[in-house]
């Protein structure tokens, strides 16, 4: 499910301008929404067993969260701030974006995005992690704590119209995707044993992704959150069983092709208007899309694979090696674990 997000949010920056039917719809921004829903119920799976809610265990969740999602963000971020620093030299909004506090953006005049926009989301997610460390002292209220923190703060944001970017960004809609997600969890708990055929899934899923690309006068929350459940749901009941090396493999790569295939963008455009693609009409313009599916998918691929893989790898072992006092020997061996 995470690569069909990742590439759900690829499509949303493909130029579509030429094709009527595709043009207007938002439907690849929904991906965001998809990760959202599986971020809230991968957070309370692997938490499950969590009882003692020590300040440590807190510490250690909240050190995990930071080395998956920091140091390739970090990475992208530099990239595309490369330009600005060489002109202008750093400033404090980039400063925010390093330390995921949100921020109306100087590009985007009324919007709340970091310098690399796809970074909003990982603001949220950060958040997050926070809001359910705080769960995590709670032990086995942590869920309901999450889902009445989350909740609550949706309702503060319609109550009092913040105005401070902080205030408007961690009380909008978005935080009620990640309790959609925990809300997910808990149904799986309450009706476990419940498996659909891979038919019943793969028609649900089409059934749900067709509602994310519905304009509705029913807030989008409801409808898309309902619809993104659905998907995840699906996905864990009938899809369990279901293996494609490609699906894998996207999976495994979607948070690289997420943050590095907005700066792909400009070698896909080269690649199409090279081969005049726009020149052959509605063909032209679904081929000009394609490319761009293409191109983000193989950079995000190529950089988890060269990357984040051996990043994370350096990370996790740099965190987890004990320290050794000054003077102390090195077991035998310990050298080349």
């Amino acid at each position: 499910m995470r690569s069909v997000a990742a590439m759900m949010v690829v499509f949303h920056h493909a130029p579509r301008s030429s094709l009527d039917w595709l043009a207007g719809t938002d439907f690849g921004a929904r991906g965001v929404e998809i990760f959202f829903v599986i971020s809230g119920f991968i957070m309370a799976h692997t938490t499950r067993n969590f009882r003692e809610g020590q300040l440590r265990q807190v510490l250690g969740f909240l050190k995990k969260r930071l080395i998956r999602v920091a140091p390739l963000y970090w990475i992208a971020l530099s990239y595309m701030a490369i330009p600005m620093l060489l002109n202008r030299g750093p400033n404090l909004d980039l400063l925010k974006d390093y330390l995921f506090i949100p921020h109306y953006s100087e590009r985007y005049p009324g919007h709340i995005y970091p310098l690399l926009v796809p970074g909003w989301s990982l603001n949220y997610e950060m958040f997050f992690y926070v809001v359910f460390g705080l769960g995590i002292f709670l032990r086995r209220w942590k869920l309901a704590f999450v889902l009445t923190a989350l909740a609550g703060l949706f309702l503060a944001g319609l109550a009092l119209e913040p105005v401070s970017a902080a205030a408007v960004f961690y009380t909008a809609a978005d935080v009620l995707y990640f309790a959609v997600g925990v809300v997910v969890y808990w149904v799986h708990l309450g009706t476990k044993g419940v498996q659909w055929s891979l038919r019943v899934g793969l028609a649900v899923t089409l059934l749900s992704l067709f509602l994310l690309g519905l304009d509705s006068p029913v807030p989008g929350v409801l409808t898309h959150g309902i619809a993104a459940a659905l998907i995840v749901y699906a996905a864990v009941v009938s899809f369990g069983r279901f293996r494609s090396p490609a699906l894998g493999t996207l999976g495994d790569a979607s948070y690289s092709i997420y943050l590095f295939h907005a700066p792909a963008l400009p070698l896909a455009a080269w690649l199409a208007s090279s081969a005049g693609l726009a020149q052959h009409g509605v063909v032209g313009a679904l081929a000009v899309v394609l490319v761009y599916l293409i191109v983000g998918a193989a950079v995000g691929t190529l950089l988890h694979f060269v990357l984040e893989r051996p990043l994370l790898a350096w990370l996790t072992g740099m965190c987890a090696r004990p320290a050794i006092p000054d003077g102390a020997s090195r077991p035998k061996g310990a050298a080349g674990q």
